[in-house]
């Protein structure tokens, strides 16, 4: 076992005893692997194999063993302290240990040190140094980042002396791209940051230098300042810890609008969208809706190729042009029943349209004949019908028998009266498509009267007037067809009014007993008055009316003359004579009876000489007004009468119903 001290090139360095041992089989001009660097050996007992530990500063054993065939390298760049508990043992081969103090290598330039640019190609240089010469060197390392710190999302190279290749780092900076010798023509590394370049790269030596100058461009993703950081390690481990030299600054792409298009809008896609679009290289591409084809693209670029990549050096338009596919079928259109009409196209066997073409298809019907619809791929009663040709297409017009014009046989309407079943009665009509659909077409029923849909006007009337009710019904038949007719409908009241005696009369008196009846088809409660006017008839050497109003419910008796008025009076109650210049009448002959469904009114009258008149007779009842009705005739003569004290013969007594 042999223990030795070495100082390779630089002055020795006083060492504790024992301070630098190397325990090895070889010459130590030999060692050539990197070392692991830390400034404590583990403890551990080492048997077998090689094993190496350096520190650019000091590195300390203690408890370590060393025995058996086991070959130990320590290497520091000060010193190296053996502490207690360090033992080495002579095994069955000769054992040297070696006190070996080496100083760590150095950078020495890094050129340029500022600027900035992506393309055209940089070439950067990188010189570290050796004391013990340019040999001893192994790894050069140059750093593009922020940081020093992280090998990742970086441009990170490395050149390998012994094999005299250079590699780049992925992204993730943990695998090594590229290995090839600087000056190797068209070889080259990249990550997402950086490319590397075999040519125009190259290395050179010199004493204890070594200058390594590599071809790099940046990528627009790298944008914004870099650190220059730069490393070199030799054959014993010990590295000259990563130094900053200066800045890069790799600028913002530059930015162009790139418009793409498709025409037509239908015939299919193009990718990518219009937008901003870094200087460089893009690749467009197109792809066909189905049933068109790709015809090439033209604008700033024409070209048939599919994808396209255009230069974005410049605001650039593209649009991808699609051709449509023709595929034809066939149309057949035919008609029925035969002779009932005709269409257009006439395709009976079959005529050829391209796909997506629309058709228009024209139906004419024969004379005596009406359009119905088509029937086939598309079914439809519109006329002409278009059809779109996405398929084979049939379709067939149909046809049938004009029918006759719908028309309403019924002209007029039976009359009605109040509270009286009405008479039932159903519509007619001719022509058009049975069945038929009555209904009220403008203005409104009678009320109490109903049309059914099949026509049947019935009901009971409940409401008179004085003039006819006017209104129209429709009929529509099964085809659509209509036709409407207007009807007029008179609902009387249903009262019976009558006069006794009715016709003219003379004598030598001008006094008459008259009996006035007003009959209601329901009750006599539904009269609520009955007015009885004598105005003078045409010719009449006397003018005037005199009237009398009556109330069955109160048995109130009033009196209008155009001079004078009067009442309530009460017949068979009230005594004396009211009247006026031209009518009066003696209370103590009037009475009044109401009974079933008659109101009776008994009065006696006295006219004016001369005084020739017509009676008419009017009520009012619970559905509305009756009359005025003429119910006779009267004419007073020339010698002034007396009043009768007794009813004249032949004149039905009525017996007073009492003042109510």
């Amino acid at each position: 076992m042999r223990a030795a001290s070495k100082s390779r090139g630089v002055a020795k360095i006083p060492v504790r005893p024992a301070l630098w041992f190397c325990a090895c089989n070889l010459l130590a001009a030999a060692l050539t692997a990197q070392c692991p660097n830390v400034s404590q050996v583990p403890n551990q007992t080492i048997s077998s194999g090689t094993a190496c530990y350096s520190s650019n500063n000091a590195l300390t054993a203690t408890g370590v063993v060393i025995n058996g065939s086991a070959s130990v390298t320590f290497v520091a760049g000060n010193s190296i302290e053996l502490g207690p508990g360090f033992r080495a043992t002579a095994g069955t081969a000769g054992t040297t240990f070696h006190a070996w103090v080496e100083t760590a290598p150095a950078d020495v330039s890094f050129s340029p040190l500022s600027g900035s640019g992506l393309n055209p190609i940089q070439p950067f240089t990188w010189t570290v140094s050796s004391p013990s010469g340019y040999s001893n060197l192994s790894d050069v390392y140059a750093l593009f980042n922020t940081t020093s710190g992280s090998s990742a999302n970086a441009c990170y190279i490395r050149y390998n002396r012994a094999s005299n290749l250079l590699s780049l780092a992925d992204n993730s900076g943990l695998t090594w791209l590229g290995g090839f010798s600087p000056g190797s023509a068209n070889r080259s590394a990249a990550n997402s940051y950086c490319t590397i370049y075999g040519s125009g790269s190259s290395f050179s030596t010199s004493g204890t230098q070594l200058a390594v100058a590599v071809s790099v461009t940046f990528q627009t993703s790298f944008s914004g300042t870099k650190n220059e950081y730069l490393i070199g390690y030799d054959n014993e481990g010990l590295n000259t810890t990563w130094q900053q030299f200066g800045t890069w600054t790799v600028p913002a792409p530059q930015q162009y609008y790139l418009t793409t298009a498709v025409s037509p809008s239908v015939g299919g896609t193009i990718s990518p969208a219009s937008g901003w679009y870094n200087s460089g290289s893009v690749q467009i591409s197109a792809s066909a809706a189905s049933g068109y084809q790709f015809s090439g693209f033209t604008g700033s670029v024409n070209s048939g190729s599919n994808p396209l990549t255009v230069t974005m050096n410049s605001a650039m338009t593209e649009t991808a042009n699609f051709t449509q596919i023709v595929t034809y079928y066939p149309l057949t259109t035919t008609v029925t029943p035969a002779g009932g009409g005709t269409v257009s196209p006439a395709c009976p066997g079959g005529c050829s349209y391209s796909r997506g073409s629309q058709v228009t298809i024209t139906a004419t019907p024969s004379s005596g004949y009406q359009f119905n619809g088509f029937t086939g791929t598309v079914n439809s009663g519109s006329n002409p019908l278009t059809v779109t040709m996405n398929g084979t297409t049939t379709e067939t017009a149909n046809f049938t028998l004009q029918p006759a014009t719908l028309t309403i046989v019924t002209q007029s309407l039976p009359s009605g009266t109040v509270h009286v079943a009405y008479p039932q009665t159903t519509l007619i009509a001719s022509g058009g498509v049975p069945p038929y659909t009555w209904s009220v077409t403008s203005g409104s029923l009678p009320p109490g009267l109903n049309l059914s849909s099949s026509g049947v006007l019935s009901g009971t009337p409940t409401t008179s007037n004085a003039n006819a009710y006017a209104f129209s019904l429709g009929v529509a038949d099964s085809a659509s067809h209509s036709a409407s007719q207007p009807f007029a409908v008179t609902i009387a009241s249903g009262a019976i009014m009558t006069m006794f005696p009715a016709y003219p009369a003379s004598g030598s008196y001008s006094i008459q007993p008259f009996l006035f009846t007003v009959s209601d088809p329901v009750a006599a409660t539904n009269i609520s008055s009955i007015t009885i006017a004598f105005k003078s008839a045409t010719g009449s050497p006397v003018s005037g009316t005199c009237t009398w109003t009556y109330n069955p419910a109160t048995n109130a008796l009033s009196y209008t003359e155009a001079q004078s008025s009067g009442g309530p009076y009460y017949p068979g109650t009230s005594t004396g004579t009211i009247g006026g210049p031209l009518c009066s009448t003696n209370l103590d002959l009037s009475a009044s009876t109401v009974s079933g469904t008659d109101v009776n009114l008994q009065l006696t009258v006295y006219f004016a000489t001369n005084f020739n008149t017509n009676a008419f007779l009017s009520a009012q009842t619970s559905t509305g007004p009756a009359g005025p009705t003429q119910v006779g005739q009267w004419s007073s003569g020339s010698t002034a009468g007396t009043f009768q004290c007794t009813p004249p013969q032949n004149i039905p007594h009525i017996t007073d119903q009492g003042n109510p």
